[in-house]
């Protein structure tokens, strides 16, 4: 069988087949090339003698491959006093062409670092696992800033979620007894709307039945004076009995 004849034959169906080693080549230096031509200094940082890309390169080469990025999933932890303990955050990234990569990154109160607020904590877990998504699909799974510390022996320790499953969301009951406190209280509605969603980086409808919960031990201890709610006796004249 001659060379020209072997280069014709099919692929079995159902086998996977790398691409041409050629190709392969060309498109890791093509990336290699389009770091270095929208990367500015600023955007690396020497960390264990090897530079390595900040947050600001990772989001100059999501435009150039014009990605898309969205948080799938954000999960932020607080005590009772409501101080937040950690957030975990998921990312996608996702290509014009269709492919995509969804990857994690979590922040905890102990580590080295500290935080000067809360906000730093949760924009760090954010920051971690877009980066984290984004280098996942163009890059290889190359190693981001944010994982790295100059105090640490390698790579951050990423604590592992707690479940790729969702929480269950938060519900009717629970949502109808904070709106009746709301009104019971005379709270502002909008405001009491984005305190929650500060809080908990979401909507009051898309909290999990655990934040659901907070939110309304929350409210038991700010106004203990308050009578739990009941629901209403109803006579036998008025259930039309």
């Amino acid at each position: 069988m001659t060379e020209e004849k072997k280069e014709l034959m099919p692929i079995p169906t159902g086998e996977i087949m790398p691409l041409a080693a050629a190709k392969i080549a060309a498109m890791m230096n093509a990336f290699d090339e389009a770091k270095r031509l929208v990367a500015r200094p600023g955007d690396f940082i020497r960390i264990q003698g090897r530079e390595v890309g900040k947050k600001s390169l990772w989001r100059r080469l999501a435009r150039a491959f014009a990605l898309s990025v969205e948080i799938v999933r954000l999960d932020i932890r607080r005590d009772e006093a409501g101080n937040v303990l950690s957030a975990d955050c998921v990312a996608r990234a996702t290509h014009p062409a269709g492919a995509s990569m969804e990857a994690y990154g979590g922040a905890d109160i102990n580590e080295k670092r500290g935080w000067n607020k809360p906000a730093d904590m949760i924009a760090t877990a954010q920051t971690r696992a877009v980066s984290r998504a984004i280098s996942d699909l163009i890059a290889g799974g190359e190693v981001t800033a944010d994982e790295m510390d100059e105090s640490d022996d390698g790579p951050r320790p990423t604590r592992n979620p707690k479940s790729t499953v969702p929480e269950p969301r938060i519900t009717d009951d629970q949502k109808t007894e904070i709106m009746a406190r709301i009104k019971l209280h005379n709270l502002n509605l909008a405001k009491t709307q984005k305190f929650i969603k500060e809080w908990f980086g979401k909507d009051l409808d898309f909290i999990t039945e655990n934040e659901a919960v907070n939110v309304i031990e929350w409210m038991n201890k700010k106004y203990p004076d308050i009578t739990p709610i009941e629901e209403p006796e109803v006579t036998t004249e008025e259930a039309g009995l």
